[in-house]
């Protein structure tokens, strides 16, 4: 099930649409990667035949005002043939909100999942776990720089508190992170 509110008046306009809520109730999602390296996810159709096309680029006046996220009692399988890795979450309840559309925005992300299992090689590492994150981050979409700030992870018993930043760069990660336990 999925629900969505989005500004009507916003459909009419060239300033971009806006879309206050998403909202996914039991979404089942499964990956699976083959030994040979294909997905299922990939499902777009090759064409066959390459074509270059020049086209002068103009800036697009499209955008995206997102500011409320949810999903209720997800499932998330992904199975790796290739690496023997099998991960599996249950029970995945996450509410997600701030201006995803901004230069600049602070978001505020809860999560928290159950029956967690994580595998690689057939060695279990993590079965019947539970997973929970109280997070507020600040998002510089526009230099791709994430701030941690004030957040809290629990995985069962173990309270971990998270800091610092991560940087996407072209080819790669920056990144500073500081993880303690109370």
């Amino acid at each position: 099930e999925i629900a969505a509110a989005v500004d009507v008046s916003s459909l009419f306009n060239d300033k971009g649409f806006e879309i206050s809520y998403v909202g996914l109730r039991k979404p089942n999602i499964k990956a699976i990667k083959s030994k040979d390296g294909k997905v299922n996810w990939d499902i777009m159709k090759e064409s066959g035949t390459a074509t270059e096309t020049k086209t002068e680029e103009s800036p697009s006046t499209f955008a995206l005002k997102l500011n409320n996220v949810t999903i209720q009692d997800g499932t998330i399988a992904y199975y790796d043939d290739s690496t023997a890795m099998s991960f599996y979450t249950d029970r995945l309840n996450l509410k997600l909100k701030g201006d995803m559309s901004a230069k600049q925005s602070s978001l505020t992300c809860n999560m928290k999942t159950e029956d967690i299992y994580f595998a690689m090689g057939k060695i279990p590492y993590l079965k019947d776990a539970e997973f929970e994150m109280k997070m507020n981050l600040n998002a510089d979409f526009e230099s791709q720089k994430f701030t941690f700030d004030e957040n809290q992870l629990r995985l069962n018993a173990i309270q971990l508190n998270l800091d610092g930043w991560v940087a996407m760069l072209k080819n790669g990660l920056d990144m500073d992170i500081k993880l303690n336990s109370p």
